[in-house]
């Protein structure tokens, strides 16, 4: 071998290992997901029932990942502000979604339309739970079932009040899972919107069972995160939930605050 060819072997040799150690230390330089705490944005007002929810799953997230998680609540706009937030947040994994129909769903069909699109500028993550509504009256009124209360009212135009939220459903969830004023007996639970009866109010029959299948439904919860978010984070994520969605107790303590625990793929 000649002193050029040498020379010449000897600086690919060099640069081949230069490029070896360059590969090594951006590898070691990347920082193992997650390495720092990681926040859920809830565009919902804190004491909500979306808020009892986040809450209720921000523990397991925490102890799967071993990084503390955080809720923060950005109301306003009609779940506007948090969504907004969440969008122009870096899609790096540390700042979630926890939300429920009305964003994804409910949002694009008003009146105003919404700034974003529900599919386009957001990466599913994992499904969590359900929730279903549940029609409850006074426990003065004289009705007992679905059927009585429907007679009652035919009978008694224009003196019954209805409560509602304007174009979401979380207020009417709330005042729906007021479930220990139901144990009390403040008020009469009637029917649950779900397609089969709850897990915590297993006495009280479906709408399906009372004749008005069109008023099935329930309500979806999940992570989201902003488009670009990477897809070993995303597979992360799913899988460490999925996981402690497994936990009996965990199952319990969801079933608790009326939420049914779902899981799933992102595709789901």
């Amino acid at each position: 071998m000649n002193a050029t060819m040498t020379r010449r072997s000897l600086l690919s040799i060099t640069m081949t290992a230069g490029l070896g150690v360059a590969f090594t230390r951006y590898s070691r330089a990347q920082p193992t997901y997650p390495d720092k705490p990681i926040k859920i944005i809830l565009p919902y007002t804190a004491g909500s029932p979306n808020d009892v929810f986040a809450r209720a799953v921000a523990p397991l997230l925490s102890s799967r990942l071993k990084q503390p998680v955080i809720v923060d609540n950005r109301p306003g706009g009609g779940t506007l502000v948090g969504v907004k937030a969440v969008m122009a947040s870096p899609p790096d994994g540390y700042t979630l979604l926890f939300t429920n129909t009305p964003t994804h769903v409910i949002a694009q069909f008003r009146a105003q339309g919404t700034a974003y699109d529900p599919i386009a500028d957001f990466v599913p993550i994992v499904a969590v739970g359900v929730t279903s509504l549940v029609l409850v009256v006074s426990a003065r009124t004289p009705a007992n079932t679905l059927q009585e209360f429907i007679a009652y009212a035919k009978s008694n135009p224009g003196k019954l009040n209805f409560g509602f939220g304007q174009g979401t459903l979380p207020h009417l969830i709330g005042e729906a899972f007021k479930l220990p004023l139901i144990r009390a007996g403040k008020i009469k639970a009637l029917a649950v919107t779900s397609p089969t009866r709850g897990g915590e109010l297993p006495d009280i029959p479906t709408m399906i069972e009372c004749g008005l299948p069109g008023l099935t439904t329930v309500t979806h919860y999940g992570f989201l995160g902003p488009t670009g978010i990477p897809a070993d984070v995303v597979a992360k994520l799913n899988v460490e939930m999925n996981e402690g969605l497994k936990s009996a107790e965990v199952r319990a303590n969801m079933i608790n605050v009326g939420i049914e625990p779902t899981g799933g793929s992102p595709q789901d």
